[in-house]
């Protein structure tokens, strides 16, 4: 049975600062690691599910693995507890459980995705009037 995660924030604030400070405050590298995750994740979500409907245990715990650490590259923690739990321990899920896990996960990427949209550096947002 998974722990309710309701309760965790989407994004650590610290780690976007952290990001944004790496390259002055430009916003282009927290921007580039954004697209990075959205082009990236869903292939990753797609072998995950994959791995889920076989109940192919090591490969769904090491896919949840790998799609926690790509978010947490972000700071994404709702979507990280989630896969957390699938990591480890997929294993002990019932059936009834392991059929929820492709929507639940989607749900919190997509949460996390808006965030991550919502902190889109303002330099991308920049109009010149020059």
């Amino acid at each position: 049975m998974l722990r309710d995660h309701s309760s965790a924030v989407i994004l650590n604030a610290e780690s976007l600062q952290v990001l944004r400070s790496l390259d002055n405050f430009q916003g282009q590298f927290l921007n580039e690691l954004i697209e990075i995750f959205e082009r990236d994740s869903p292939a990753v979500y797609d072998r995950l599910v994959l791995a889920i409907e076989r109940n192919a245990v090591t490969d769904a715990m090491r896919l949840a693995h790998k799609l926690k650490g790509m978010g947490a590259n972000l700071g994404t923690m709702r979507f990280g507890f989630v896969l957390e739990q699938i990591e480890l321990d997929f294993g002990s899920f019932d059936e009834a459980t392991r059929k929820t896990l492709p929507a639940l996960i989607w749900v919190e990427y997509e949460a996390a995705v808006e965030a991550l949209r919502s902190n889109w550096w303002a330099v991308s947002k920049v109009v010149s009037f020059v």
